[in-house]
């Protein structure tokens, strides 16, 4: 994947330890276009997108997903890297 990539590993730090504001709005939108492609891609119907979406629309899904994070906490987010890669997204979410 472009831009995490080893050599980008302390850019990635810096931006998981800043405490400069995060936009949930932006973050809402960017997650509700993901999720929409993966509905479009794999069609509404397939296992994965019924799960990821949990019978919601992909804006509810995403609004639900990012308000209900710690995304605005930099504590939080550096101290979740901490305990592996595979385990970070559910930490996320409260």
């Amino acid at each position: 994947m472009r831009g995490f990539q080893e050599q980008n590993i302390p850019t990635i730090e810096n931006s998981l330890k800043s405490k400069a504001p995060i936009s949930r709005a932006l973050e809402v939108r960017q997650l509700t276009l993901s999720l929409q492609a993966i509905a479009d891609n794999l069609g509404a119907d397939s296992d994965f997108t019924r799960t990821v979406l949990a019978g919601k629309s992909p804006a509810e899904r995403a609004a639900e997903l990012i308000n209900n994070s710690h995304l605005d906490d930099p504590a939080f987010r550096w101290s979740s890297t901490r305990v592996g890669r595979w385990r970070l997204m559910p930490r996320l979410i409260r």
